[in-house]
């Protein structure tokens, strides 16, 4: 029996150093806990590590390595948020990293054992799925308008996986930390993956450039800049004091003119162009502004009107979805704009509208052919001048609310109110032809809470004095609108001939 006894007890000393040998030959296993992510959205991913006995591995140092098929070899990988190259194994023998994919498909990382040379490494494979809509949301809160970011920023949580928002936070105190770019984790929790450790100029050029291209690296179906700030419509343009994405503390704005050119560049660049551009800012929605960004987005969404302070209910990115498009995208946003204000007990003007840029040439067009037939009637009939000034003026619907420096109309109303006291045939078709690509075309979306029933929801500049079209003279220069149709050419002969 003694015999047997110590046969058995040398098998199981065999079997033991063989477990333990192939243990250290590598045939360690991963327990795949969480190993799926979504484009553009912090994910986190939970992996247990297990011996050949399927028993978890505690505090064993690893590393991550993610295969790059574009070269062909294996490339360590960072933590998302922290850097961090080297994980250790909790009591359960779990890891968790986080990844930020920027294209769909399946990713294949493997584990290494660093404790152990001889161990072989692991693969494992994350399935990454795409993304619907990408926002980039251009908060330029460095100014009194930064309590209300901060709400803006709880309104802009979610989980929905069919959207990817990126905001870029300029602040304007230091003590609520500093400003930075942040994205949406799969929590819906925004995180810092760009802090920026000095003040940056959210009215910059160049750094609405660069926080572009690091949008535009992310692969999306569909995708939105939304500029969130004080507006000044065209106002300033020429020196780049107001305008809209305003910074107090560096004294800068984006003009109109800039966020143009910056998106045209970057849309060159990058071979897409943005489905929409949207203004979460005051008086922006002008034909001006339209007209100036018609190569650089699909659809335009503003607001003629001041905004209160609230802005825009950002809810509405909950409620989209990977079938929803334009349409859904604007209605979304409007209606949620309005029923915030009217859940507030809001009344003052309200308006919002979403517009097809591929139309606003045509509107342009119709508007330099009112702008020659009413120079040429002018030039016959000496009192024209003198009643659109004095008579008609006073009628029409006035879109920005510092009468002295700045005076949009609308331009329907405009022609609405000619139509009915000018006996113009031409003026009638023109005022048809704006109607039927105004209503039909043109506008995809909008309301509006004011008296006036004929308007587009956007302005158009309509001084009544030589004073005021003077000092915004210079601003209109920068446009192209009045390089491209002949409305500057009627305003000149309204008020100074």
């Amino acid at each position: 029996m003694k015999k047997v006894h110590m046969f058995l007890l040398a098998l199981i000393l065999v079997m033991i150093v063989f477990l333990t040998s192939c243990a250290k030959l590598g045939n360690y296993k991963i327990l795949g806990i969480d190993v799926v992510g979504n484009v553009g959205k912090i994910s986190y991913i939970t992996l247990r590590y297990l011996n050949p006995l399927n028993q978890s591995v505690s505090d064993v140092p690893v590393k991550v390595e993610l295969f790059d098929e574009t070269q062909n070899e294996w490339k360590e990988v960072s933590d998302a948020l922290t850097g961090q190259k080297i994980f250790q194994t909790d009591e359960m023998g779990n890891i968790t990293f986080s990844i930020l994919p920027k294209t769909a498909g399946i990713y294949k990382f493997r584990l290494l054992n660093i404790a152990d040379i001889t161990s072989m490494p692991v693969e494992f494979s994350v399935n990454v799925g795409g993304v619907t809509w990408g926002f980039l949301i251009w908060l330029a809160a460095d100014n009194d308008l930064e309590p209300y970011s901060y709400l803006d920023l709880e309104e802009m949580r979610t989980q929905n996986p069919d959207v990817f928002i990126m905001v870029m936070h300029d602040k304007y105190s230091n003590s609520n930390g500093n400003d930075s770019l942040m994205l949406l984790d799969e929590n819906g929790e925004f995180k810092e993956i760009k802090t920026f450790g000095m003040d940056i100029n959210s009215g910059s050029l160049e750094f609405l450039k660069e926080i572009l291209e690091d949008f535009y690296a992310f692969n999306m179906e569909k995708s939105g800049l939304i500029i969130w700030n004080h507006g000044n419509s065209w106002v300033d343009d020429s020196n780049f004091n107001l305008a809209v994405g305003y910074d107090f503390t560096k004294q800068d704005a984006l003009t109109t003119k800039e966020i143009g050119g910056a998106l045209e560049y970057v849309n060159s660049e990058y071979g897409r162009t943005l489905d929409f551009i949207g203004f979460d800012a005051c008086n922006m929605g002008t034909i001006e502004i339209a007209y100036e960004l018609r190569n650089c987005a699909k659809y335009f969404v503003a607001s003629a009107f001041t905004e209160p302070a609230f802005g825009w209910d950002y809810t509405f990115l909950s409620a989209l979805n990977h079938d929803s498009g334009i349409y859904d995208l604007a209605r979304d946003i409007i209606d949620s704009y309005f029923e915030f204000y009217e859940w507030l007990g809001y009344t003052g003007e309200l308006s919002l509208g979403a517009y097809d840029l591929s139309k606003i040439q045509d509107i342009a067009y119709e508007i330099s052919k009112l702008s020659n037939e009413l120079t040429e009637s002018m030039s016959m009939d000496e009192n024209l001048r003198s009643s659109i000034i004095n008579e008609y003026y006073p009628q029409l619907l006035q879109y920005y609310s510092c009468q002295d420096c700045m005076q949009m109309i609308d331009i329907l109303d405009f022609l609405n109110v000619l139509c009915k006291n000018v006996d113009d045939l031409n003026l009638l078709d023109i005022r048809n032809n704006l109607l039927n690509v105004v209503f039909e075309d043109f506008i995809v979306y909008k309301r509006m809470y004011t008296s006036y029933f004929w308007n587009t929801g956007l302005g158009l500049f309509l001084p009544n004095n030589l004073d005021t079209y003077q000092q915004r003279l210079d601003d209109m220069l920068e446009l192209e609108f009045y390089k491209d149709t002949s409305w500057k050419n009627f305003l000149e002969f309204l008020l100074i001939q």
